[in-house]
Protein backbone atom coordinates (compact mmCIF):
# COMPACT_ATOMS: atom_id res chain seq x y z
CA UNK A 1 0.00 0.00 0.00
CA UNK A 2 1.18 3.32 -0.54
CA UNK A 3 0.80 5.65 2.07
CA UNK A 4 0.78 9.30 0.91
CA UNK A 5 0.16 12.32 2.29
CA UNK A 6 -2.19 14.79 1.54
CA UNK A 7 -3.00 17.90 3.47
CA UNK A 8 -1.59 16.50 6.38
CA UNK A 9 -3.33 13.45 6.53
CA UNK A 10 -2.70 9.90 5.28
CA UNK A 11 -4.32 8.85 1.72
CA UNK A 12 -6.14 6.11 3.87
CA UNK A 13 -7.56 8.66 6.29
CA UNK A 14 -9.59 10.97 3.23
CA UNK A 15 -10.32 8.12 0.88
CA UNK A 16 -11.87 5.72 3.60
CA UNK A 17 -13.70 8.60 5.16
CA UNK A 18 -15.18 9.95 1.38
CA UNK A 19 -19.07 8.18 2.18
CA UNK A 20 -19.99 10.00 -1.41
CA UNK A 21 -16.97 8.91 -3.63
CA UNK A 22 -15.77 12.20 -4.60
CA UNK A 23 -12.26 12.02 -4.67
CA UNK A 24 -9.60 10.34 -6.35
CA UNK A 25 -6.09 11.72 -7.54
CA UNK A 26 -4.45 11.62 -10.31
CA UNK A 27 -1.87 13.69 -12.25
CA UNK A 28 0.53 12.69 -10.03
CA UNK A 29 4.14 13.01 -12.02
CA UNK A 30 5.68 15.38 -10.13
CA UNK A 31 5.94 13.20 -7.19
CA UNK A 32 6.50 10.25 -9.12
CA UNK A 33 9.49 11.86 -10.25
CA UNK A 34 11.05 11.80 -6.57
CA UNK A 35 9.95 8.62 -6.39
CA UNK A 36 11.62 6.53 -9.37
CA UNK A 37 13.03 3.98 -7.51
CA UNK A 38 9.71 2.62 -5.75
CA UNK A 39 8.59 1.74 -9.38
CA UNK A 40 11.44 0.12 -11.02
CA UNK A 41 9.87 -3.27 -10.82
CA UNK A 42 6.37 -1.63 -12.83
CA UNK A 43 8.67 0.37 -15.37
CA UNK A 44 11.11 -2.95 -15.70
CA UNK A 45 7.75 -5.45 -16.66
CA UNK A 46 6.25 -2.46 -19.16
CA UNK A 47 9.58 -1.76 -21.18
CA UNK A 48 8.90 -3.50 -24.03
CA UNK A 49 5.72 -1.12 -24.04
CA UNK A 50 7.96 1.54 -25.49
CA UNK A 51 7.44 3.00 -28.82
CA UNK A 52 10.29 3.21 -31.26
CA UNK A 53 11.87 6.89 -31.68
CA UNK A 54 9.80 7.78 -28.61
CA UNK A 55 10.32 11.42 -27.96
CA UNK A 56 8.01 11.94 -24.35
CA UNK A 57 7.13 9.50 -21.64
CA UNK A 58 4.54 10.55 -18.79
CA UNK A 59 4.09 8.54 -15.82
CA UNK A 60 1.13 8.91 -13.09
CA UNK A 61 -0.74 6.49 -10.35
CA UNK A 62 -3.86 6.73 -9.79
CA UNK A 63 -6.18 6.37 -6.50
CA UNK A 64 -10.05 7.15 -5.31
CA UNK A 65 -12.00 6.42 -2.71
CA UNK A 66 -14.72 3.06 -2.94
CA UNK A 67 -16.92 4.11 -5.86
CA UNK A 68 -15.19 7.68 -7.31
CA UNK A 69 -14.60 8.47 -11.05
CA UNK A 70 -12.34 10.27 -13.06
CA UNK A 71 -13.78 12.68 -15.70
CA UNK A 72 -14.71 11.59 -19.11
CA UNK A 73 -11.26 12.65 -20.74
CA UNK A 74 -9.40 11.77 -23.88
CA UNK A 75 -5.76 11.77 -24.68
CA UNK A 76 -3.74 12.76 -27.78
CA UNK A 77 -0.42 10.85 -26.92
CA UNK A 78 0.17 7.63 -29.11
CA UNK A 79 0.04 5.17 -26.70
CA UNK A 80 -2.00 5.12 -23.32
CA UNK A 81 -1.34 2.36 -20.67
CA UNK A 82 -3.26 1.86 -17.65
CA UNK A 83 -2.18 -1.35 -15.40
CA UNK A 84 -3.90 -2.19 -12.22
CA UNK A 85 -1.39 -2.58 -9.65
CA UNK A 86 -3.83 -3.32 -6.58
CA UNK A 87 -7.65 -4.20 -6.48
CA UNK A 88 -10.35 -3.66 -9.43
CA UNK A 89 -10.82 -1.02 -11.82
CA UNK A 90 -14.51 -0.11 -14.21
CA UNK A 91 -13.81 1.46 -17.08
CA UNK A 92 -16.74 3.56 -19.41
CA UNK A 93 -14.86 4.25 -23.07
CA UNK A 94 -16.32 6.38 -25.74
CA UNK A 95 -15.26 6.03 -29.32
CA UNK A 96 -14.23 8.94 -31.09
CA UNK A 97 -16.78 8.81 -33.67
CA UNK A 98 -19.73 8.81 -31.06
CA UNK A 99 -18.14 12.05 -29.26
CA UNK A 100 -19.46 13.92 -32.38
CA UNK A 101 -22.51 12.27 -33.30
CA UNK A 102 -23.96 12.41 -29.40
CA UNK A 103 -23.00 16.20 -29.04
CA UNK A 104 -20.58 15.71 -26.36
CA UNK A 105 -18.86 18.90 -25.60
CA UNK A 106 -15.09 18.72 -24.87
CA UNK A 107 -13.26 21.06 -22.69
CA UNK A 108 -9.49 22.18 -23.65
CA UNK A 109 -6.55 22.32 -21.20
CA UNK A 110 -3.92 22.77 -23.51
CA UNK A 111 -1.69 24.07 -20.82
CA UNK A 112 -1.88 20.20 -19.54
CA UNK A 113 -2.40 18.86 -22.94
CA UNK A 114 -6.33 17.26 -21.16
CA UNK A 115 -9.38 17.22 -22.99
CA UNK A 116 -12.20 16.57 -20.86
CA UNK A 117 -16.33 16.72 -20.50
CA UNK A 118 -18.33 17.32 -18.13
CA UNK A 119 -20.89 14.77 -18.85
CA UNK A 120 -21.26 11.86 -15.95
CA UNK A 121 -21.42 8.39 -17.80
CA UNK A 122 -21.94 6.64 -14.93
CA UNK A 123 -25.19 7.61 -14.16
CA UNK A 124 -27.93 5.10 -15.08
CA UNK A 125 -30.13 8.16 -17.40
CA UNK A 126 -26.95 8.86 -19.27
CA UNK A 127 -27.77 8.48 -23.34
CA UNK A 128 -24.29 7.83 -24.20
CA UNK A 129 -23.16 4.92 -26.18
CA UNK A 130 -20.11 3.03 -23.62
CA UNK A 131 -17.60 -0.05 -24.16
CA UNK A 132 -17.54 -0.90 -20.57
CA UNK A 133 -14.44 -3.23 -19.24
CA UNK A 134 -13.20 -4.34 -15.67
CA UNK A 135 -9.81 -4.76 -15.10
CA UNK A 136 -7.96 -6.58 -12.08
CA UNK A 137 -5.02 -6.40 -10.39
CA UNK A 138 -2.03 -7.19 -13.11
CA UNK A 139 -4.05 -6.32 -15.51
CA UNK A 140 -3.03 -4.01 -18.27
CA UNK A 141 -5.45 -1.68 -21.10
CA UNK A 142 -4.25 0.57 -23.99
CA UNK A 143 -6.70 3.59 -24.59
CA UNK A 144 -6.18 5.02 -28.41
CA UNK A 145 -5.91 8.73 -28.83
CA UNK A 146 -8.79 10.38 -28.71
CA UNK A 147 -11.12 7.69 -26.97
CA UNK A 148 -13.05 9.38 -24.35
CA UNK A 149 -12.64 7.66 -20.78
CA UNK A 150 -13.73 7.45 -17.23
CA UNK A 151 -12.44 5.25 -14.50
CA UNK A 152 -14.36 3.85 -11.44
CA UNK A 153 -12.05 2.94 -8.47
CA UNK A 154 -12.88 0.59 -5.82
CA UNK A 155 -11.61 0.94 -2.02
CA UNK A 156 -8.15 -0.74 -2.77
CA UNK A 157 -7.64 0.69 -6.83
CA UNK A 158 -4.10 1.95 -7.52
CA UNK A 159 -3.26 2.48 -11.04
CA UNK A 160 -0.21 2.61 -12.96
CA UNK A 161 -0.37 4.61 -15.86
CA UNK A 162 2.32 5.84 -18.85
CA UNK A 163 2.03 7.31 -21.71
CA UNK A 164 3.87 8.11 -25.09
CA UNK A 165 4.47 9.84 -27.90
CA UNK A 166 6.74 9.23 -30.91
CA UNK A 167 8.07 12.20 -32.85
CA UNK A 168 5.50 11.69 -35.85
CA UNK A 169 2.80 12.21 -32.99
CA UNK A 170 4.51 15.29 -32.21
CA UNK A 171 4.21 16.24 -35.52
CA UNK A 172 0.43 15.17 -36.31
CA UNK A 173 -0.55 17.02 -32.91
CA UNK A 174 1.24 20.15 -33.49
CA UNK A 175 -2.23 21.79 -33.93
CA UNK A 176 -3.09 21.71 -30.07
Amino acid sequence: KLAIILNGKYREELFDADEKSQYYSENNNEYLANTDNMFQNIQKHLSFLIPPLKSGERKDILFGSNGSSTSLQYSINYRNFFTVTNGTLQIKMVHPKTIKDAGINIKSDYFNLGFFSDEHVWNDDSKIATIDTTLYEGQTICIPPYWLYSFKFTNETFLWSTSYNTYMTDIATIHH
